[in-house]
């Protein structure tokens, strides 16, 4: 611009248009980071808002152990606070920690040591008090003179050689603390040792346990909270806890990996974070952080001081409700019901997300659900009900029920032809309303649990076995409700007659040929399954008598008959593989 064949002139203008696009890059450059001193101020008062927030649930709960109402709560007060006792001391180091590798910084940056100490000019504000160990330090970052100095802190944090891979970092102003990869893993042990104190200290009487499943990885925010979901089914956690400990865990995880435009393979969350940052902006950096552990321990002592009673969430509204053991049931049957009583905030009506059927209307504390019941069976009924905490906050918690779903059922009976049969398997089918299963019991019979189809449609049900000589038979009907009860529907008498005898098929038998014999019930006969196989008989012309063997009657057995006249036939045969009485009958001989 300044140089070239150009006239001393034009050089001179050159010359000043480049001095004074550097001095407006360095007033961009200056306001940018004059507005991390702004971003730092912001995150430190929200810093302190959070430890006031947890102060306020530890102190709540400190009063609990010394004046509750009963030693009970007292003794349950006392536990509770040994849990916040480690969440504190854990969240202490991570804080005192964080504010170490801010002053690591000060000093490396060659800040005057006056400055590092508290005072109304100085960087310090309020240096760390013994009695609030959870406090940041806190800072005034206005006063930093070399606010834009960033190898330093590249160095502090371990990527000054590769970004990708970052390092450990021996600090030293303070002698053994680390920095570098250092606050990586400090950052992701703190979350999975809160996660694990916060499940412990779940109840009394269960042992409730976190496993962390050190998530470090995840495409997206919709990906995170999926892995979070399940990774949270492999620790037992108490269900009213489940939403507030992933909410916890979520907020705490950082993805490890990071793409980056000018370094293949991508960058490390330290390198995203610190990569080239000016020492104002690695501080403010470092407040977030702080910021975002004091709201975890805040959420954590709120969840174990609401287990005490008076947490979270007010009431002004009380109502009755009653919820019967069944919602099926029969005459006569006894049952059992629980009676409890709701409190609800009638300004904060509950959040239903049903997962059938549809909110139809909520109020007074309760949410109404439209659903259409199935055609038959058990139907069960989940989702998910919330209400908003004193902070607006919505706990979702989920729910679960069943429905008995009755069948329809109605019957005929025809009194006159309630009849069983000796010697056949009677099929009995038993029908019966509101229970789970049905049986029979045969008092004259016998009874033998089968399946079988008919006409394309299949049965469950029974064969019934009736001896020969027997007059009479009564068949119990019974059942087992959803609970496992005994019902008992009654009992039906049948009449007992003997099966059906065979008769001979058609009646002509021919002179030349002789004829095959068939034997049956005849087409309007009500019973399936019946086979009958002859297997011979006897054939009469006169005085003689001709024997047969199988189904067919020789010509040779009436060669002596006339035609027209009739002949006698004895036939022998099985009926599904068991011999039957004979059957007599008489054939016309035919050419």
């Amino acid at each position: 611009m300044a140089g070239g064949k150009e006239t001393p002139r034009q050089k001179m203008i050159g010359m000043m248009y480049l001095v004074l696009m550097a001095m407006l890059a360095l007033n961009v450059s200056k306001s940018i980071i004059d507005a991390f001193v702004a971003i730092e101020e912001n995150i430190q008062i929200a810093s302190q808002n959070e430890h006031a927030r947890g102060l306020e649930k530890r102190v709540e709960l400190e009063e609990k152990m010394k004046t509750g109402d009963t030693p009970e709560v007292k003794a349950k007060a006392k536990k509770l606070m040994d849990f916040v006792d480690q969440i504190d001391k854990i969240t202490a180091e991570q804080i005192q920690y964080l504010d170490a590798l801010k002053l690591e910084i000060l000093n490396e940056i060659k800040e005057e040591p006056a400055k590092l100490k508290a005072g109304p000019e100085s960087i310090i504000m309020v240096d760390f008090d013994n009695k609030f160990p959870l406090r940041p330090i806190r800072m005034n970052l206005a006063h930093v003179t070399n606010k834009d100095k960033y190898d330093e802190s590249m160095r502090i944090f371990g990527i000054d050689k590769n970004l990708k891979t970052p390092t450990e970092y021996a600090c030293k102003h303070k002698p053994g603390l680390k920095g570098g990869i250092e606050l990586w893993n400090q950052m992701n042990s703190y979350r999975g040792k809160l996660c694990e104190i916060l499940v412990a200290s779940s109840s009394d009487s269960v042992k409730y346990s976190f496993v962390d499943p050190k998530i470090v990885e995840y495409k997206d925010l919709a990906d995170l909270q999926k892995k979070v979901n399940e990774a949270m089914k492999k620790s037992k956690i108490k269900s009213d806890d489940l939403q507030e400990v992933t909410k916890i865990y979520t907020a705490l995880t950082k993805n490890e990996s990071w793409v980056d435009e000018h370094e293949p393979g991508g960058v490390h969350w330290l390198a995203k974070t610190f990569n080239h940052a000016p020492s104002v902006a690695a501080i403010a950096s470092l407040s977030g952080l702080q910021k975002e552990i004091l709201t975890a321990r805040a959420d954590a002592v709120s969840l174990i001081r609401s287990r005490l009673g008076g947490g979270d969430y007010s009431f002004n509204s009380i109502q009755g409700l009653a919820f019967p053991e069944s919602s099926v049931l029969n005459p006569g049957d006894q049952f059992e019901m629980t009676v409890m009583m709701a409190a609800y905030d009638s300004d904060k009506q509950p959040v239903v997300k049903p997962s059938q059927g549809t909110v139809t209307s909520v109020a007074n504390g309760r949410a109404i659900v439209k659903l259409t019941a199935p055609s038959t069976g058990e139907m069960k009924i989940t989702g998910t009900v919330g209400v908003a905490n004193k902070r607006g906050e919505i706990k979702e918690m989920p729910y679960e029920t069943k429905i008995q779903v009755a069948t329809k059922a109605g019957s005929i009976s025809l009194p006159e032809l309630a009849v069983l049969y000796t010697s056949w398997d009677n099929k009995v089918v038993p029908v019966t309303s509101g229970t789970v299963s049905s049986d029979i019991t045969v008092q004259g019979g016998t009874k033998t649990k089968k399946s079988w189809t008919a006409d394309g449609q299949k049965f469950d049900g029974y064969y019934v076995n009736v001896a020969p000589g027997t007059r009479q038979v009564v068949i119990a009907l019974n059942g087992k409700d959803r609970t496992g009860k005994s019902i008992n529907f009654g009992s039906f008498k049948y009449k007992v007659k003997p099966f059906p005898a065979p008769l001979v098929q058609g009646g002509t038998i021919s002179k030349a040929s002789g004829t095959k014999v068939i034997v049956g019930l005849g087409a309007d006969s009500p019973f399936t399954g019946v086979t009958f196989n002859v297997t011979g008989g006897e054939i009469t012309v006169g005085d003689v008598v001709t024997s047969f063997t199988g189904d067919r009657v020789p010509a040779a057995a009436i060669a002596k008959a006339k035609i027209g006249k009739k002949v006698s036939i004895d036939v022998f045969y099985t009926r599904n593989g068991m011999k039957g009485v004979p059957i007599s009958s008489s054939l016309k001989v035919v050419p």
